[in-house]
């Protein structure tokens, strides 16, 4: 039986598809065409456009109507200008007119859910379709689901399936991954769907996947992104037993470049999981001024003294202080100079009590004329001016500006390859290149569902 794509889009589909075979993006092939180079290789197809859709693209699709395309809607989902107008247009159409673009779009459906045009279309039905249109592409997706969520685009319209289908229906889904869970979470494409999964209250089955891995996923990429999303959003009792393997080998996710994030996100997530943030804490204090000094530990130490009780942060903020309240030696002035130390002494002395900031600023204004000439002297002035303008901290102009003469000679220590002393904080959901320890950077992200879509901030 011949395929029902229309002429143009059929000529397109033999050189992206082989429709009953095997598919461009295989899951080992890891997907080499990225967005950006299919839409190049879609503006080199002209000759493979039907008269219909090139004469669109020419008027821009202008005071056009679904109505004026019905026949060749396949075609126009699979390129960049028509997709975006079936997509615009279904958002206002009516029950009829959704239904004539959902007929000529099922026999295609698959394909066009692995396409990098095609797949916002179906994304669009599963939004604003009714509940027997969401179901029936849904069962075009069954016997596919590890393979839709592995590919680059299929993965986009896997968590929007998830999200609008019937729960009997996303369970059915969702069975088809049991086995290769561990798999999806390392996978580039596959791990937002097992987040998004972690964000609909899923069954304990894929949770219990990961008892035993969690070092393992805390020290991935992508499986630190899962486990922070599974810590932020699932209750400390379905997840007991990933707590307690993670309690059992904190100490070497402080200090992975991974791993940390998923402390940090143990301690942050506080309503109903201060027993995890105080175990967490209580392992940072005996070890302040080291993990201080650490690249990626230093993050969180820093989150511990935002978030521990305020009996804890008195502690850890002794421990910075140490026995020896003065000179270059004292713990403080060590961690000042230090590229990585010095950002945790900064956020001590925004989150400290009366007493214990007195005694930090004994210790840091007569080594600021001599530390402003560092990198972390110089972030740490900005820092003290902007705890000023806030009120944080009294006007200390005066003391700012105090002869260096007597302040003890210092120096920046320990600095990376670039002398900047910065260094990376949490990153969410971001590719692989952006959560690669990068000298010189100092990276901040919000910690919103890890989709693609993430904003990072750059902060000198």
């Amino acid at each position: 039986m011949q395929n029902p794509l229309s002429s143009g889009y059929a000529a397109a589909a033999n050189v992206h598809y082989t429709l009953g075979g095997s598919y461009p993006y295989s899951p080992s092939s890891h997907y080499p065409f990225t967005p950006r180079q299919s839409r190049r290789h879609s503006e080199d197809t002209s000759a493979t456009r039907s008269q219909r859709l090139e004469e669109f693209r020419q008027r821009k699709g202008n005071r056009a109507e679904l109505a004026e395309i019905y026949g060749s809607i396949c075609e126009f989902a699979g390129d960049q200008h028509g997709s975006r107008f079936i997509q615009n247009k279904l958002e206002t159409a009516n029950a009829e007119e959704r239904a004539k673009v959902f007929e000529e779009i099922m026999p295609n459906a698959y394909q066009l859910m692995t396409d990098v045009f095609g797949n916002y279309v179906i994304q669009k039905l599963f939004e604003h379709g009714d509940q027997s249109q969401k179901a029936a592409l849904a069962k075009k997706m069954e016997g596919h689901v590890l393979q839709l969520s592995m590919q680059m685009y299929g993965c986009r319209v896997m968590q929007k399936a998830l999200e609008h289908v019937l729960v009997d229906q996303r369970e059915k889904l969702i069975a088809e991954l049991n086995g290769h869970i561990i798999e999806c979470v390392k996978s580039a494409n596959a791990n937002h769907v097992i987040q998004r999964l972690i964000s609909l209250d899923p069954p304990s089955t894929l949770t219990d996947a990961f008892v035993g891995h969690v070092h393992e996923l805390s020290t991935h990429s992508f499986g630190c992104r899962v486990l922070q999303k599974a810590f932020e959003v699932l209750s400390p009792e379905k997840i007991r037993p990933l707590l307690n393997e993670m309690h059992g080998c904190s100490p070497n996710l402080m200090v992975d470049q991974f791993g940390n994030y998923v402390v940090q996100s143990v301690i942050t997530n506080t309503p109903g999981r201060e027993y995890d943030r105080d175990k967490v804490v209580k392992e940072i204090k005996t070890r302040v001024f080291e993990l201080s000094r650490h690249k990626f530990a230093s993050n969180v130490v820093e989150k511990a003294l935002k978030f521990s009780r305020a009996e804890d942060r008195r502690v850890l903020i002794a421990e910075m202080i140490g026995d020896k309240a003065e000179g270059a030696d004292n713990r403080t002035a060590i961690l000042l100079r230090d590229s990585y130390g010095n950002f945790p002494v900064q956020t001590a002395l925004a989150e400290a009590d009366p007493d214990q900031r007195d005694k930090l600023l004994a210790i840091i204004l007569p080594l600021m004329p001599n530390l402003r000439h560092t990198p972390c002297g110089r972030r740490l002035e900005a820092k003290i001016s902007d705890y000023e303008q806030k009120g944080i901290i009294p006007s200390l102009s005066n003391s700012m500006t105090t002869s260096s003469a007597n302040s003890p000679d210092i120096s920046t220590v320990n600095s990376d390859s670039e002398g900047s002393g910065k260094r990376e904080t949490a990153v969410p959901g971001f590719s692989t290149k952006s959560f690669k320890p990068t000298a010189g950077r100092r990276v901040v992200s919000s910690t919103s569902s890890i989709d693609e879509a993430q904003v990072v901030t750059l902060l000198a």
